[in-house]
């Protein structure tokens, strides 16, 4: 079978906008909806008329099958859907907030006026399922549980697509599909090698270094709903990465589903912005430059989608006094590099060499581990999941491409980077063993104990965060998911949808 580009990219473009519809369409005032969701439309058929280059792929039946099952699978050992392990703390709050969209009206403010505010827009489509059974008169339960099978079947269409995505940034023979897939999963730093015992009992990828660069499958298992959606937004980019006219679209959808990678993207976007103008000017096509930044689609997206999404974030607690960064040199941080960067990016440095994407991701990656503020540790393993995504397509070009007689230098690269591969490895099948070894306990599976959030997020537990580390105490997670006063905020004032009455439970 014969898989166009054009007509995935068109897939990826209706998969990744649908939760920001749903959104617009139920958290906003009607004007503002109606204003907003037509601008989301001229967006997307913009983005379907747009003429590229023809370009696809011969795939075999058993290798596209082959592909959706290693998907379905890799989703399930993640714990989407409630078969298999969930980790902890994490899965508490994922299926609070999922009960919550299910549960209340939207958009959801709760018994005591806080309201959930959140990168809950993955989330999205399978409430509605939820709230469907919910209206037919099945049980809170029941809904709940019909909504994280919807949830599954979402999250193996979208990892899915990022396979598919991968097989046409990565072109191998047919045989070696299956193996982009596998290598995908597998791909990690070598966390092993800075191992302690403390973080054996968590998850390798945290190490006494105090944060973490997360594998692909320690991200996957913890934080599904930020990471299948931004990488397919990375990978379109990627793909076509001196095609500015769409960056301003890229940088919102990658806001809505995850603001810390919009951080850990928009660096990307600003080079090549920057690269593009440079060579416009040298080629005395500089106003075509000009007019492809300022193209009406990210026109349309940055003043009007954009300033919708950051006002609803910006209403969030955790936004509101947080420190400014500053930068922390210790010398753990430089073999944290060593091990997680350094090696990789050097063995990479004969195929990469002229790329700008290759630097730039080189740059974030060298960067982060020395910033430092009061939430230094999430913004570090959140905002170098594009960068991380990018060097793991490297990373298996080199391992599967086919490599010249002549090109000895590459052949040596490929054979030291497979050995440092293997080592990376040990995190993700860390992973995956430990919820083997969990799930034979069923009880032990889900992480459904907290239920809901109604009057989780409120004054008392906001003065206990003045007081204290807020991570410190497990209830004080809380606060990351709403706005204790949203009425004191711009988009629960203007744009916001009238609040309504809870759903019966």
């Amino acid at each position: 079978m014969k898989i166009s580009d054009c007509i995935l990219n068109r897939i990826i473009y209706i998969y990744i906008t649908i939760p920001l519809l749903i959104f617009l369409m139920f958290w906003l005032k009607p004007v503002y909806a109606a204003v907003s969701i037509c601008v989301l439309i001229c967006i997307i058929v913009s983005l379907f008329k747009a003429k590229i280059e023809p370009e696809s792929i011969n795939i075999k039946k058993v290798i596209f099958t082959a592909t959706l099952l290693i998907a379905l699978l890799w989703c399930i050992l993640a714990g989407i859907g409630g078969l298999f392990y969930q980790n902890e703390p994490d899965w508490h709050y994922r299926n609070a907030i999922m009960h919550d969209l299910i549960d209340f009206s939207w958009p959801v403010i709760y018994d005591n006026g806080s309201a959930l505010v959140y990168y809950f827009g993955y989330f999205l489509p399978s409430a509605i399922i939820g709230k469907m059974f919910l209206f037919l008169g099945f049980n809170n339960d029941y809904s709940f549980k019909i909504a994280n099978y919807f949830a599954l079947l979402w999250s193996a269409v979208g990892i899915s697509l990022v396979f598919l995505k991968l097989y046409f940034l990565i072109p191998v023979k047919d045989s070696k599909k299956i193996f982009i897939c596998m290598l995908f999963i597998l791909f990690s730093g070598m966390d092993i090698l800075l191992e302690s015992n403390e973080s054996i009992s968590m998850m390798i990828d945290y190490h006494f270094c105090r944060f973490l660069y997360p594998s692909n499958t320690t991200i996957l298992f913890f934080c599904y709903n930020q990471i299948i959606c931004s990488w397919l937004i990375v990978f379109l980019f990627f793909k076509d990465y001196k095609n500015i006219n769409n960056l301003g679209f890229y940088f919102v959808l990658m806001f809505f589903y995850a603001p810390m990678q919009a951080i850990g993207i928009f660096l990307f976007f600003f080079v090549m912005c920057i690269l593009e103008l440079i060579k416009g000017f040298k080629e005395k096509l500089l106003k075509n430059t000009i007019k492809n930044i300022f193209d009406l689609k990210n026109i349309l997206s940055v003043l009007v989608l954009f300033p919708v999404i950051f006002l609803f974030m910006k209403s969030n607690y955790m936004t509101t006094g947080v420190e400014s960064l500053s930068i922390e040199i210790e010398y753990i941080k430089f073999l944290f590099i060593i091990e997680e960067v350094l090696i990789f990016f050097i063995l990479l440095l004969p195929t990469n060499s002229k790329n700008p994407i290759y630097w730039t991701a080189f740059l974030y990656l060298t960067i982060l581990p020395f910033c430092n503020n009061a939430l230094a540790h999430e913004m570090i393993m959140r905002v170098c999941l594009p960068s991380l995504a990018i060097l793991s397509v490297f990373t298996i070009r080199l391992i599967l491409t086919e490599i010249k007689n002549n090109q000895k230098l590459i052949k040596i690269c490929r054979q030291l980077i497979i050995i440092c591969f293997i080592i990376g490895t040990v995190t993700p099948m860390f992973e995956i063993v430990r919820g083997v070894t969990y799930s034979s306990d069923r009880n032990c599976i889900i992480k459904d104990e907290i239920k809901t959030l109604n009057n989780g997020i409120n004054s008392e537990l906001a003065e206990i965060m003045l007081k204290r580390d807020y991570m410190t105490k497990l209830d004080q997670y809380y606060l990351n998911y709403g706005s204790l006063e949203p009425n004191n905020y711009p988009f629960w004032k203007y744009l916001a949808a009238p609040k309504r009455n809870r759903n019966k439970t």
